[in-house]
């Protein structure tokens, strides 16, 4: 449960980023004016998105499967591998209800508070030292 809860909680950051950056797009930000970015977005969030997703999809797949022809369904092994997928989508179900939120449209996203603190921030130019430091750089 706990690789599956893991794997949600990637996908629920890719999907908070892709829609931050549909908010940026809607209400005309340029990205490149942003103090953290990081290249190949937004098909670095899509690429982990789906890869999570095929994840938490095939977690289970070895139920399906028998060796050598045996008949291999145990409802154990489809519980233990499926039953944080019921629960993810009923907790997020339950939050919306009990504190009757809705889905922030795009065009009505906050992308300005705090924005300004940031940009006040002088941020440390980091000069890498040596090729191992500039892949890290580049990475991070």
């Amino acid at each position: 449960m706990t690789t599956i809860a893991q794997l949600f909680t990637w996908c629920s950051i890719c999907i908070a980023y892709l829609r931050f950056r549909k908010g940026l797009i809607a209400q005309g930000v340029d990205r490149n004016t942003l103090v953290f970015r990081s290249p190949f977005q937004p098909y670095t969030a899509w690429f982990a998105l789906i890869y999570f997703a095929i994840i938490i999809i095939f977690n289970g797949f070895a139920v399906f499967t028998a060796p050598d022809g045996e008949k291999n369904w145990n409802i154990s092994d489809f519980l233990i591998a499926y039953i944080g997928v019921p629960i993810f989508f009923a907790l997020y179900a339950f939050w919306k209800i009990f504190k009757r939120t809705s889905v922030v449209k795009v065009e009505e996203m906050d992308i300005w508070t705090g924005k300004a603190a940031l940009d006040a921030v002088e941020w440390p130019e980091q000069i890498p030292r040596n090729w191992l430091e500039k892949v890290w750089y580049w990475i991070a």
